[in-house]
């Protein structure tokens, strides 16, 4: 099984880690996080920090700087630094060769990745993903799916999209 290398933003961490199966993607991806998704996750004392930081401490998740990055004329991309700085640092990150694809959930970040062509998937397709990756039954990915939705902010359309969304669609991101 070749295992991909996934970039993790900080909010689909956080959902992931909220549903119950952050813990299932080191069985998948290599994880790679920000510096600055990193600070986000481990920076207060919300449910889950000591998760974040057993992942990074045990070898789980590598946590990266992100490199400076400019445009194709050397200059700052200024839609990029627009972005929070944890989109904006994973994308950087991807850009650098860090990774395959991103799991993020910010819209602005996916909007900008889907302009690239930047490889990307929200937390609502993660459980689609283990299940066609055989590590959940359709049952529990039914399941997650429905509770990463009562927990994220997504419009009907991408809910709609991920509740319809085949294994063609995602064949890049299973193992």
């Amino acid at each position: 099984m070749h295992k991909r290398t996934c970039i993790l933003d900080s909010s689909s961490a956080i959902i992931l880690q909220k549903a119950g199966i952050l813990h299932l993607l080191p069985g998948i991806y290599f994880l790679k996080a920000s510096e600055s998704v990193y600070g986000e996750l481990t920076g207060s004392d919300h449910a889950g920090t000591d998760d974040f930081m057993r992942f990074a401490e045990s070898g789980l998740m590598d946590v990266l700087k992100a490199p400076e990055f400019m445009d194709g004329n050397g200059n700052p991309d200024q839609r990029l630094f627009r972005l929070d700085p944890g989109e904006r640092d994973s994308i950087i990150l991807y850009f650098s060769g860090a990774g395959e694809f991103i799991i993020l959930d910010d819209g602005d970040g996916a909007a900008f990745c889907r302009e690239r062509h930047i490889p990307h998937i929200n937390s609502i397709l993660v459980p689609k993903v283990l299940f066609f990756s055989g590590k959940i039954t359709i049952e529990e990915c039914q399941n997650k799916m429905s509770e990463i939705i009562s927990i994220g902010r997504y419009s009907y359309r991408v809910i709609d999209f991920a509740v319809k969304c085949e294994r063609s669609h995602l064949e890049k991101f299973i193992v």
